[in-house]
């Protein structure tokens, strides 16, 4: 068994930002539109991320030579039921505490796609103003802003900033889940007016795949996981095996066992024996004896 990867070549969005200070208003928000195209495609999947920060946004170069944001990174993603059968955060707390959601700290099993617009909106927020909203010396401290702080205005540390745009930001970051935008869809809608030229675009796209991840939704969990064509039943044992056991020259249980190349292998020393046991007894001639005779399995 072996992974592909896509071959990235770029870096990420800290080490571009730790350069930048600060990003333009149009260039910000499409980094974050285009991390919402990606954040799109895993909600629509039941996967919330749980670990946003620059340092997880990719900056390669598009073909027509654009910057393109991939997300990056789901090591400590909260899975959907359908996908595993444990919980991957184990009961601990798993993230990046400067860009954690205040309901992520107190039990990381129980986000949703809202611990992920919050933590777009912390990124957002360091895009613009340059200053992450809750960095603190010790993480002790980074958890009080966090969960008690007052998140200072971005306005008040670039007073150019449009005031929708703050008010984004300020909805972003609001404590109570239910207060934010309850999809990156409803953030991207909201941010496309301080984007770019292409930023429609990329708001389209995540509606594209709102929609169909919702008509994937309506489809059976077990349907969408094993095409129908490709179900077999097992056969039955021989009527020579005894109850519990299998017969591991059948095919399926020896397909099952060395697989496809190994097959292949195991055919071609079965005929290289059956040619030798044919020369070998042709070499000898006419005999009294029968021939002998090999036996497959």
């Amino acid at each position: 068994p072996y992974m592909v990867l896509e071959h990235l070549e770029g870096e990420d969005l800290a080490a571009f930002l730790t350069r930048a200070q600060r990003l333009p208003v149009g260039l910000a928000v499409d980094f974050v539109l285009q991390a919402c195209l990606a954040l799109a495609e895993a909600h629509g999947l039941g996967i919330v991320h749980r670990d946003l920060k620059p340092a997880n946004l990719f900056l390669c170069r598009a073909t027509d030579g654009a910057l393109q944001v991939k997300v990056l990174d789901f090591g400590v993603s909260k899975m959907p039921a359908v996908l595993t059968t444990t919980d991957l955060t184990l009961g601990s707390v798993l993230g990046t505490p400067q860009y954690m959601a205040p309901e992520q700290m107190q039990a990381s099993r129980d986000v949703d796609a809202r611990a992920d617009v919050w933590s777009l909106g912390v990124i957002l927020y360091e895009l613009l103003t340059g200053a992450c909203p809750f960095e603190r010396p010790s993480l002790v401290q980074v958890c009080t802003a966090v969960t008690q702080g007052t998140v200072p205005s971005a306005r008040a540390l670039r007073p150019s900033l449009p005031a929708g745009l703050a008010a984004v930001l300020e909805r972003c970051l609001q404590r109570q889940p239910r207060r934010r935008y309850g999809s990156v869809r409803a953030l991207a809608e909201a941010l496309a007016p301080f984007g770019g030229p292409r930023a429609e675009g990329y708001v389209a796209a995540v509606r594209n795949i709102e929609r169909r991840c919702a008509s994937l939704s309506s489809v059976p969990a077990a349907a969408r996981s094993v095409p129908p064509s490709s179900r077999r039943a097992s056969p039955p044992p021989p009527d020579d095996a005894a109850p519990g056991t299998v017969s591991w020259a059948s095919g399926p249980v020896l397909r099952a066992l060395v697989g496809p190349g190994a097959m292949v292998l195991v055919g071609a020393c079965v005929g290289m024996a059956l040619a030798l046991a044919v020369t070998t007894w042709a070499a000898r001639g006419p005999a009294a004896t029968p021939a002998p005779t090999l036996h497959c399995p």
